[in-house]
């Protein structure tokens, strides 16, 4: 007759299959549904009509609501990367566009001080412990008149994009929050999160845009800013377009969100580690390329520039300033 410490042991055995093939068939499923989509992208000539129109943001900032130095093998495919090894300095930005009204929009919420703790830990595990502990600077409550902010979009609903905006309600705002409707209905495991988050958010109305021809679809009362549903990350991921009028000129953003995580991946069409793609954020690698392809064509078209999220360096070697 087996002893107790054998049932025990097989009992504990069988739960750890039974919880991996769980996980395996989680995987599966999340793998296929974001396997499926390919939207349309707008091209170069959609994309600059809407920088004609009147009334256009006059100024475009990032805020990094915190960095993080981290292995350089932790965003690139290290099989592809030109320049394997070393670390980089990874960000977590919100993107602030303003009109000559005062009002604003926001593009993403980076991250709240506390959710800072442990993404960082997530981070610095995953870099082999190669990275630096997060440093949390600020947030949009903090940085900005949180009674300015009248509409916010958010390329992903991953907790690194949504947590920044938890402080907005308590300190007085209330907006808009502008999802397409691919964002707003197509959900996997990473993101159900982010969705409860927004549907909690007592300060805030949420919006589904009209499905348009165009792969752009405009956002009422913000002129010259644009969503298009991209995928590719995450199934409701999205790309903002922004046309801001500046002193010399007319110049157009793309926010590209996690499409690529370093301007390395966009110029070399590098994509993430396949740990990262395959076992743990489960990713459309064909979109993608496609999108990576997409963005440097534009991003090579001297009026446009590509927005990345994560890279701190590319951004402060932008032509973007950061909000003290």
């Amino acid at each position: 007759m087996a002893s107790k410490a054998v049932i025990v042991a097989a009992l504990v055995a069988a739960g750890v299959v039974a919880s991996l093939l769980l996980w395996l068939n989680m995987l599966r499923i999340t793998q296929q549904q974001i396997d499926g989509l390919h939207p349309p992208l707008p091209t170069y000539r959609q994309i600059m009509v809407g920088s004609r129109q009147a009334g256009l943001p006059v100024a475009i900032h990032f805020l990094a609501t915190a960095s993080q130095t981290i292995a350089r093998h932790r965003l690139l495919d290290g099989v592809l990367d030109p320049n394997p090894g070393g670390n980089v300095a990874m960000t977590f930005p919100a993107f602030v566009l303003t009109w000559a009204d005062g009002q604003r929009f926001i593009v993403d919420g980076g991250l709240s001080a506390d959710e800072a703790v442990t993404f960082g830990r997530q981070q610095q595990w995953l870099s082999g412990f190669q990275g630096q502990p997060i440093v949390y600077h600020q947030s949009l409550a903090s940085s900005l008149d949180p009674t300015s902010i009248k509409g916010v979009g958010l390329t992903h609903l991953h907790s690194d994009h949504t947590t920044g905006l938890a402080d907005l309600c308590a300190a007085g705002a209330h907006y808009t929050t502008y999802q397409t409707l691919e964002q707003y209905t197509q959900q996997n495991y990473l993101t159900f999160g982010g969705d409860d988050a927004l549907a909690a958010m007592t300060c805030s109305v949420r919006l589904v845009l009209a499905e348009q021809e165009s792969p752009l679809r405009d956002i009422q009362g913000f002129p010259g800013l644009y969503v298009v549903p991209v995928a590719g990350h995450t199934p409701g991921s999205q790309v903002f377009v922004a046309h801001v009028e500046g002193p010399t000129g007319v110049k157009t953003y793309v926010l590209a969100g996690d499409i690529a995580n370093h301007r390395d991946a966009v110029q070399f069409n590098i994509g993430k580690p396949a740990w990262y793609n395959r076992w743990l954020v489960p990713e459309n690698l064909a979109q993608l390329d496609r999108l990576r392809r997409w963005l440097k064509s534009l991003n090579d078209s001297k009026p446009i520039q590509v927005l990345l999220s994560h890279d701190l360096k590319a951004l402060q070697d932008s032509d973007v300033p950061a909000l003290k």
